[in-house]
């Protein structure tokens, strides 16, 4: 059985396949850099080096797939670039080489019963959320609604 692939929409400078990875692209763009999808900054596709003024060698690019080579930068203060392989759709692991992997979708939970049910719950599922800015967001609360608390930072 074939699963259904779903594209994901990310927030706001949140990429990478848990959408756990940040990088500003307006920053990026300023200073004359692309984001990848690791997060980090690289020079804009065909070029390389410290100032991202020289051209890339794509003959030497070992990305399969149809993936790109980009010059990557580890850290925002880097002047030194490393060659990665930005991988299009379907595909991903250093050199694109692998099937991309179907991520699940996410879970729905319906909840019926008592409070305490629902703080065990909460407990349960703490650890899987993804660390990041949108962590601690409210939700608009319902009026009498047991489960309230959840909805609070």
């Amino acid at each position: 059985m074939k699963s259904k692939r779903r594209k994901l929409r990310f927030f706001r400078h949140w990429t990478g396949p848990y959408c756990d990875k940040y990088c500003n692209y307006e920053h990026a763009e300023r200073i004359g850099r692309i984001c990848t999808r690791n997060g980090t900054l690289a020079c804009p596709y065909d070029f390389r080096g410290p100032n991202c003024d020289i051209p890339l060698d794509w003959w030497k690019c070992p990305c399969e797939h149809h993936g790109q080579c980009v010059a990557e930068f580890q850290t925002p203060m880097d002047t030194v670039d490393r060659q990665i392989c930005q991988c299009g759709g379907g595909y991903e692991g250093d050199l694109c080489e692998k099937i991309e992997y179907n991520y699940a979708d996410a879970v729905v939970i319906e909840m019926h019963g008592t409070s305490e049910k629902f703080e065990l719950l909460k407990k349960s599922l703490n650890g899987t959320t993804v660390r990041n800015e949108l962590r601690y967001l409210s939700y608009p609360k319902r009026p009498g609604h047991p489960f309230d608390s959840f909805y609070e930072h």
